[in-house]
């Protein structure tokens, strides 16, 4: 230990490590010293034998002063046979014992749900869950313990949510109860949840189902307006499905050996109760637009913004930006299937053939045809002439 001396910031910016670690006793508060370790590093300590030290601070983060004033203060207490090292020990340990037993909170009960529970879920479920619970749900409550969250607080939350996205809560409704329920089995838990929350019932209107385009210059122009969406094989696809009366998932899976390019059919996977056995003719228009998506390319998804490497993603904020463009009411990407079924039917063509068109598993249509394979696919190339007609493609 090197001699007192009365520190100084001139000398504690002067001190330099050595081979071993070195304290400067203080002589205007004895007790007090100045820790420089063999690596440079320097702090502000405590002496009080049989004691032993204790750190104050380090140098830059406390001032010499607020260690003075700390050092001087312990050594009243010590004079007093009172031992600040220890009560700081008790204050320490007290601490640690009260967060070892406190609550947990929601954010700790939803991460290790995620882990126990919704890796085992569908990447779609997974994905919509998480976005909603931590966006809305845990962002309000995740901080507080699962039974700090008042019946008053639940229904707020529901009503607020249930006017901003109607469709969301009522599935984040789904969400919690799961959640809720999970929390009620598991030990960690169960202490502060009986059961799913009573968020009452959701009022919110159910999304129209029957929206679609009738008047034929509405029709046109947004078949026009669908050209310049961004990126272009976002583009392409919804002309695509615009033209093929086809699902979005149908259209945005297709594949290059789905497609007899020489006959110019498209034999689409089967999905069981929804489409078996579907074929559908290519127009020259359809054509254009697969040959346009895939360039030099022919493996991957037909139409990608990755080399075929992932398909095309189709977002609400496109369909509002046609619409817009357009100048016409909003749809969906699903209304593109009545504006089509319904466009055929005011063209004359038949029923039995819309829903060739629609690509629906129907036992009727497969009796009706089942000896047949040139007929059903002449009739719906006529019916898509028709309607590439009324679009001017």
């Amino acid at each position: 230990m090197a001699a007192p001396r009365k520190l100084d910031m001139r000398f504690v910016r002067s001190a330099q490590p050595t081979h071993r670690h070195e304290e400067y006793p203080d002589t205007e508060v004895p007790g007090l010293r100045l820790y420089v370790s063999k690596k440079g590093s320097m702090s502000y300590g405590f002496r009080r034998n049989p004691y032993g030290y204790k750190t104050i601070g380090k140098v830059g983060e406390i001032s010499l002063g607020e260690a003075r004033k700390i050092a001087a203060q312990w050594k009243v207490q010590f004079s007093a046979g009172q031992n600040p090292f220890e009560e700081m020990k008790r204050k320490k340990r007290e601490m640690q014992v009260s967060a070892d037993h406190r609550k947990p909170t929601l954010t700790d009960a939803w991460l290790q749900y995620k882990s126990a529970i919704l890796v085992s879920k569908s990447e779609d479920h997974k994905r919509n869950m998480a976005r909603s619970m931590e966006k809305h749900f845990l962002a309000d409550f995740g901080k507080r313990a699962p039974d700090e969250v008042s019946r008053r607080e639940f229904i707020a939350f529901r009503e607020k949510h249930e006017i901003e996205r109607p469709a969301e809560m009522r599935q984040m409704k789904a969400y919690i109860s799961a959640f809720y329920k999970w929390m009620a089995e598991t030990s960690a838990f169960m202490d502060y949840v009986d059961g799913p929350p009573n968020l009452g019932k959701i009022n919110a209107t159910a999304n129209i189902r029957t929206r679609k385009l009738i008047d034929e210059t509405d029709i046109r122009s947004y078949w026009r307006a669908l050209d310049t969406v961004t990126p272009r094989a976002t583009a392409l696809a919804l002309r695509f499905k615009f033209l093929s009366n086809k699902r979005g998932i149908e259209v945005r899976r297709l594949t290059p050996d789905q497609i007899d390019f020489r006959r110019e059919v498209w034999s689409l996977p089967d999905v069981r109760n929804k489409a078996i056995g579907v074929q559908q003719p290519l127009t020259p228009t359809m054509l254009s637009l697969i040959h346009e998506a895939l360039g030099n390319r022919s493996t991957g998804y037909v139409f990608s913004t990755t080399g075929g490497e992932k398909m095309v993603a189709f977002s609400s904020k496109i369909t509002k930006y046609v619409a817009a463009e357009a100048g016409c009411e909003h749809i969906s990407y699903h209304d593109y299937r009545r504006t089509f079924s319904t466009g055929l039917e005011e063209l004359g063509v038949p029923h039995r053939v819309i829903k060739l068109t629609e690509g629906h598993y129907d036992r009727g249509i497969e009796a009706h045809y089942q000896q047949a394979t040139v007929r059903p696919l002449d009739e719906q190339l006529a019916a898509y002439r028709k309607w590439e007609a009324l679009l001017g493609a």
